[in-house]
């Protein structure tokens, strides 16, 4: 039969393993600005800016709209099934 001691014992092992685990290992570190600069330097590689930005959502924008204009079931059809699929990976 076990002692009440060894149960206690126990717990308190138990515990200080919860506590240590529930720590997280490596501290969140707020994004460096080397980061920031790295993706710019990225971006001008690819001949991206702003503007281009700017341009290519605007350009989506735009073809969506037109899209929903000229096929209004093709879009009503497409946000059912993306509907669908969101719902299902979130069962």
């Amino acid at each position: 039969m076990v002692t009440k001691a060894e149960l206690e014992a126990e717990l308190a092992q138990l515990k200080s393993e919860l506590k240590r685990r529930d720590e997280p290992a490596v501290p969140d570190k707020p994004a460096k600005p080397t980061e920031v600069a790295d993706l710019r330097g990225l971006m001008d590689e690819h001949g991206l800016n702003t503007d281009t930005l700017d341009a290519l959502r605007e350009n989506l924008l735009e073809e969506l709209g037109a899209l929903q204009k000229d096929k209004p079931l093709v879009v009503l059809a497409a946000a059912l099934a993306l509907g669908f699929i969101i719902g299902r990976s979130f069962r």
